[in-house]
């Protein structure tokens, strides 16, 4: 996938949350790849070096915070932001520990 510009992967199954962050991401000049599923964007399996995940925490299926640990199993090292509008501490903790930004 390698390009000049970052790419920002963006899992959330809210469409509407989706296609607001993708045109936030394309606003700045990033390249933006939208999933509604965690388990879509596992199964794209080939991530742009240059690129981040922003990911719901709660989302239909797997969590964003099931998707960090996946992709740590797998050994995929992107860095994760996990967004949220229902703030738990015990998932910022969990988020934290395991290397997520968490907003």
């Amino acid at each position: 996938m390698g390009s000049d510009v970052a790419t920002i992967y963006i899992v959330d199954d809210n469409a509407a949350a989706r296609r607001s962050m993708e045109m936030l991401v394309r606003m700045k000049g990033m390249n933006a790849l939208v999933f509604e599923s965690a388990e879509a964007f596992i199964e794209l399996g080939d991530y742009d070096p240059y690129s981040c995940l922003i990911a719901d925490l709660r989302l239909t299926g797997m969590s964003g915070l099931d998707l960090q640990q996946v992709m740590l199993d797998q050994g995929i090292d992107l860095p994760v932001i996990i967004v949220t509008g229902h703030g738990e501490v015990p998932a910022a903790v969990r988020a934290m520990e395991n290397g997520v930004s968490y907003s």
